[in-house]
């Protein structure tokens, strides 16, 4: 899983380039890891992906 540190929003472009790995790599799923938060463009497209997991903020342990 990739980790992305932001203080904001994760945008669509960070989903957009999982989503892209994913297919280069033929991943059945992915996960996109963040101590921030997913924003609703973001979701919308997951879900119509339906291959992509969010970890966000206080649900990602940052040990």
């Amino acid at each position: 899983m990739a980790r992305l540190c932001y203080s904001k929003i994760v945008g669509l472009e960070a989903v957009h380039a999982r989503a892209g790995v994913m297919d280069h790599k033929w991943a059945a799923k992915g996960v996109l890891g963040t101590t921030s938060w997913v924003g609703k463009a973001s979701r919308d497209f997951a879900a119509a992906n339906g291959r992509i997991e969010f970890v966000e903020g206080r649900n990602l342990n940052t040990c």
